[in-house]
């Protein structure tokens, strides 16, 4: 990966030219800029490693400086230059978020140090926030952006865990797509894609902020409901079937379980869940059914 530049803010002359050729000389690229929103206005338009800039750069007080620069972009290394004098200043602005500072007359050898360590911690970041990313991406379904099957049975695992130590009810939906082979038959793949979109949509607008999504496989999907008896779980469940049936162009069909009265671990939910699915289906469609 290309390394990301330093930006430095400075308004004396001598000393913008005296730090950015010492930068280049230490390999580093520099963009460079004489007031605080012109270096604001680069932030938003590239990404930088590292802003150095000095306390007197602006009429903000030095811990709004921070903040200012860290809403263009929480991501950025700030380094403070400062004379002996404004020390402190530097220091508050370390608790507000910088990453360290510099001091006035430069020392050239303690410069490469805080930068090299700034740099340094901006890529670990950088890197942590990849992996998170990527993370995340292998536990999301690429069509609905609902959570995939496999995050669901991770999930569960560790619900049930948690509600041997500190009991409490929760209730799974599992429902599917009526005649969505058909459907697709009909209308064709992209169309039947867009009804799993669809659902997804009305599946966001129906939860809680506490409650999870995915979809199973093909065209079923598991709402997982923390939290709740079997008896609100049939609520939102009706909710959802009305909304299906108003907004989609083929129904669905809702089988429902919960801990802790159709069993005390994933599997046994998730099969009970299957087995009211699978009722409902059989003797109608369009409709919900209960373990």
């Amino acid at each position: 990966m290309e390394q990301a530049p330093i930006l430095l803010i400075n308004e004396d002359k001598e000393d913008r030219q005296l730090l950015s050729d010492s930068f280049k000389h230490d390999g580093y690229s520099v963009w460079v800029c004489e007031t605080l929103n012109e270096g604001l206005q680069m932030l938003q338009e590239r990404t930088f490693a590292i802003v150095l800039t000095e306390i007197s750069v602006a009429s903000w007080e030095s811990r709004q400086l921070v903040r200012k620069i860290k809403t263009t972009d929480p991501h950025v290394a700030i380094v403070a230059i400062t004379s002996y004098n404004l020390i402190p200043e530097a220091i508050g602005m370390m608790e507000e978020g910088a990453f360290g500072y510099i001091t006035k007359p430069f020392n050239l050898s303690e410069m490469r140090i805080v930068l090299e360590h700034a740099m340094e911690q901006y890529y670990l970041k950088h890197e942590a926030r990849q992996k998170s990313y990527y993370h995340q991406l292998s536990l999301i379904d690429g069509l609905t952006g609902l959570y995939n099957h496999r995050y669901l049975y991770d999930v569960l695992g560790k619900k049930m865990h948690d509600i041997k130590q500190n009991p409490q009810h929760l209730s799974i939906l599992m429902f599917d797509i009526d005649n969505f082979k058909e459907y697709n038959d009909t209308y064709g793949h992209p169309a039947g894609d867009n009804v799993l979109k669809d659902i997804a949509n009305l599946i966001n607008v129906t939860i809680r902020s506490n409650d999870m999504s995915f979809r199973y496989g093909g065209e079923e999907f598991v709402i997982f409901l923390a939290h709740t008896q079997k008896q609100s779980a049939v609520l939102i469940a009706e909710r959802l079937l009305n909304l299906a049936r108003l907004h989609l162009p083929t129904t669905i069909s809702i089988g429902i379980a919960a801990y802790p009265e159709d069993g005390d671990n994933a599997d046994q939910l998730i099969i009970k869940a299957d087995q009211a699915l699978y009722k409902a289906k059989t003797t109608g469609k369009d409709r919900i059914c209960l373990s």
